[in-house]
């Protein structure tokens, strides 16, 4: 399952109005999540079998059914037969997870396991091909409004990359803290052939991996070690700040006033006469995204020789008549490519025969910086012409 899903928690709902509140997000997605606490397994009580019975007549929904409780087997069919379409539990809380896992099965349902963030990760992952599910918690559970614990993303790349080795459908679920601002990292972390897991083959072949402290974090769970770390290790988990050290990674502090960003200072300690991959986020804060975009602008006209990915999508820089190859091996296949060129002197670009004006595409009135229209890439070779100036090419996956 590559889609993005999701799924409501009626813990969030107002139960007065529970049924009324499911028929509002029955339109938007076709999961709803239903937290169930013992008061034991975490401090609090929530809903128990004759709720699911209940809302289970007002909705065709797929009930996902979380049991934060200590003794989840004695649950399985009285919720299952309530109406649960998946019943998750949680590692801890049984001996044999496997007979867990065979008991939902029996019942003929959908099987998911959760791991609370203070479990380590690794206690999770031999079941990971065994589930449909894997929740991982992302706040510690019990209690809804808290903060999203950062940790959290190297552990969700650990489940992704058990996933890939093995080729699974396996779903990544997470719970807890999850908003406009820490959702694209959690979907980037846990999204197949995105973020560096489909950049594995490139990045172990680089001369050099130099990273700022966060970064550290993605490279973990590749085991990939860094050659030179920037930063004071605010930003990255005790774990990660321990496996650098016990790899003895060279690590240096940023200026206490730098008037760069982390990404600047990481890029420019790298001689200019070598090709950088820039792995980069170009989802989520908007700021964070263009500050990334004109740095490498701003490094290309410097005469770096740099491209800026996340994975998924590609960003190349190219000055005057200029091709480049976007090859199979990296894995971007049925592409949409946007042309931003830059520069007064770009009036027209040119791609496989069709043509672009940029006339009336100018996106600030009276400025330089203008946009061209999509179009499909069919040809794994692309020639573009230009009349003068910088262009930006950005090759993203069709939806």
């Amino acid at each position: 399952m590559n889609d993005v899903v999701i799924a409501p928690s009626i813990l969030a709902a107002d139960c007065g109005r529970l049924n009324e509140e499911i028929k509002e997000v029955e339109a938007a997605t076709s999961y709803l999540h239903i937290d169930v606490m013992d008061g034991h397994y975490v401090p609090n009580l929530t809903f128990g079998v004759p709720v699911v019975e209940s809302i289970r007549k007002a909705t065709n929904m797929i009930f996902d059914v979380h049991l934060m409780v200590t003794n989840p087997m004695d649950f399985f069919k009285p919720f299952a037969d309530a109406g649960a379409d998946m019943l998750t539990f949680h590692v801890e809380t049984v001996e044999d997870p496997d007979a867990a896992i065979d008991a939902i099965r029996k019942l003929g349902k959908r099987a998911g396991i959760s791991i609370h963030p203070d479990t380590p990760i690794e206690k999770v992952l031999p079941y990971v091909t065994k589930c449909d599910l894997v929740l991982v918690m992302s706040v510690r559970p019990g209690f809804g409004g808290q903060h999203f614990m950062e940790e959290s993303l190297s552990r969700i790349a650990a489940v992704r990359k058990v996933i890939d080795e093995n080729d699974a459908d396996t779903i990544i679920s997470v719970d807890g803290g999850i908003c406009d601002e820490t959702a694209p990292r959690v979907v980037i972390a846990g999204g197949p052939n995105k973020n560096i897991g489909n950049l594995l083959p490139l990045i172990k072949s680089a001369e050099s991996v130099i990273c700022a402290d966060s970064g550290a974090d993605s490279l973990m769970p590749y085991h990939i070690v860094p050659d030179t770390v920037w930063g004071d290790m605010d930003s990255i988990s005790e774990e990660t700040v321990s496996w650098l050290k016990a790899n003895q990674v060279s690590h240096k502090l940023f200026p206490v006033e730098k008037d760069m960003t982390d990404s600047e200072l990481c890029l420019l300690s790298v001689p200019k006469e070598k090709e950088i991959i820039f792995v980069t986020s170009l989802v989520g804060r908007l700021d964070h995204v263009m500050s990334n975009m004109l740095l490498v602008m701003r490094l290309h006209e410097e005469g770096y020789t740099i491209t800026a990915t996340d994975g998924t999508t590609w960003v190349y820089p190219l000055k005057g008549k200029a091709s480049w190859r976007v090859s199979e091996e990296l894995g971007i296949k049925e592409n949409t490519c946007s042309l931003i060129p830059l520069g007064k002197g770009a009036t027209g670009v040119s791609a496989v025969g069709m043509k672009y004006p940029l006339k009336d595409h100018d996106i600030v009135p009276g400025s330089s910086f203008t946009v061209s229209n999509e179009f499909d890439m069919e040809e794994k070779e692309h020639g573009f012409d230009m009349k003068d100036g910088t262009m930006l090419v950005i090759v993203t996956p069709k939806v």
